[in-house]
């Protein structure tokens, strides 16, 4: 009964965040998601994030490097801009090769900020790269339930950096065997 029980909790936590999910991209859909725009340093606020990640990464056996530029300062909602770097590398993390790596890079490009998730890995299929940006959407490898995940995580994270005058991208693969997403936003 105790095993029972502890796989309703986990699918009512599983329901509960996709409950979540879909608010967020309802109160997107309708102009009504709330920001909270400030002038932070995202190289700051990386610096710290990345700390995290690198643990993550350890937990998992992987490498985690990354390359912050300093005073790469933006005007955004500081939450929901984390909010789509943390679903970039936990994306990073769980579809990524044994002994893999994760790398963050940020830096400034003519009057934006641009930080980069890439990672080593499965890839996504050239027929199925215009879609991971639909809700619902996961590619068929992912798609086995062993797999956290909805399918609402890009397009949650596309909506967020969206709102916040940013835009994200599918990087293409180049032949490297990666990964690459770009998540760029004005300077402030």
């Amino acid at each position: 009964q105790e095993q029972r029980f502890i796989e309703l909790s986990e699918e009512v936590h599983r329901l509960n965040q996709i409950t979540e999910a879909l608010l967020t991209l309802s109160r997107a859909d309708s102009g009504s998601l709330q920001l909270d725009k400030t002038e932070f340093s995202l190289s700051d606020a990386l610096e710290s994030f990345c700390e995290d990640a690198e643990i993550l990464c350890l937990d998992k056996e992987l490498t985690f490097t990354s390359n912050i530029e300093d005073d790469l300062v933006i005007s955004a909602d500081r939450v929901l801009v984390l909010s789509v770097l943390h679903n970039l590398v936990s994306n990073a993390i769980k579809y990524n090769e044994d002994h893999g790596d994760v790398v963050i890079t940020a830096s400034r490009s003519a009057n934006e900020v641009v930080v980069e998730v890439a990672n080593t890995g499965p890839g996504i299929p050239n027929d199925q790269r215009d879609r991971i940006f639909k809700r619902f959407d996961r590619v068929d490898d992912a798609r086995s339930r062993q797999k956290d995940g909805f399918g609402l995580g890009l397009n949650i994270a596309m909506e967020l950096t969206s709102v916040n005058g940013g835009v994200l991208r599918l990087l293409d693969a180049e032949g490297d065997n990666r990964t690459r997403f770009s998540v760029s936003f004005p300077l402030a």
